[in-house]
């Protein structure tokens, strides 16, 4: 539970860092400190070289370019891997239009990846139908990061499903891999959307009502004697929202003032 936990942390703030990053594809201005924006009123001189407004981007914040390691740097927050050829083409396009380029980038469904896998399989090699559907899932997950461009939807897909988890190891799940693929899909075509959404097609998805025994849930009945299934109401505030804490907007620890 402790490695699982420190897993979620840390996919959770490359999630973060990188939605925090996505807003400010435009310098913004600050009023502490000079630089990435906040240069009204200053002037900026260069050498001879530097004749075309150049030196003003150090303070504006536009047209700034990663070394060779920068970019090696950021495509592994970035991305679930990447070459000497992404490397390059980061350096030279800049990390803003890099964003850009794949926030607007055009992308199949995990669902359509996993029927194609999961069908050639079945007419191609001849494997048994409904016989651990579950393995396509991992072959349509690295086919997609091998063969398609949409790096920074895939990696935001990932960390999202380290967070809001199901698994194929419960017996309900495991030759339900249409129905898995189309859980990921939820993921991954809102990798750049609202969590609030997220969260509301996550609680309504057959998939995560099973995995988490909400399905069905039936209400209290105090002739039977039965209560509902309190696991998903436990596990959407503990692990996929707020936590075991609730926090002030600092994120600091909220108290509750002790009467004397």
């Amino acid at each position: 539970m402790n490695t699982e936990t420190k897993c979620r942390s840390h996919i959770l703030c490359t999630c973060l860092f990188l939605l925090y990053l996505s807003q400010f594809t435009k310098a913004q201005v600050y009023e502490d400190h000079f630089g990435t924006g906040n240069y009204i009123g200053v002037s900026v001189t260069a050498s001879d070289t530097q004749n075309n407004g150049e030196a003003i981007n150090t303070l504006s914040g536009s047209d700034l370019f990663p070394s060779l390691a920068g970019s090696a740097r950021f495509l592994s927050q970035a991305s679930l891997g990447y070459n000497w050829e992404e490397i390059e083409y980061v350096q030279t396009k800049g990390i803003v239009d890099w964003l850009e380029e794949q926030f607007s980038m055009p992308y199949t469904t995990f669902y359509n990846k996993y029927s194609s896998v999961y069908h050639y399989a079945i007419d191609s090699i001849g494997v048994t139908k409904n016989v651990h559907k579950d393995e396509y899932l991992t072959y349509s997950f690295y086919e997609k990061i091998c063969y398609e461009d949409d790096a920074l939807r895939q990696k935001m897909a990932f960390a999202l499903s380290q967070i809001l988890v199901v698994s194929t190891n419960n017996s309900n799940i495991e030759n339900n891999g249409f129905g898995v693929a189309d859980y990921y899909d939820i993921l991954y075509t809102n990798a750049f959307g609202n969590f609030n959404n997220i969260l509301e097609q996550v609680s309504l998805h057959p998939i995560m009502g099973v995995y988490l025994s909400a399905f069905k849930n039936a209400k209290t009945d105090y002739a039977l004697g039965t209560y509902p299934d309190e696991n998903y109401a436990r596990e959407i505030m503990q692990l996929f929202t707020i936590g075991l804490y609730e926090l002030n907007n600092d994120g600091s620890l909220k108290k509750i003032p002790i009467m004397s």
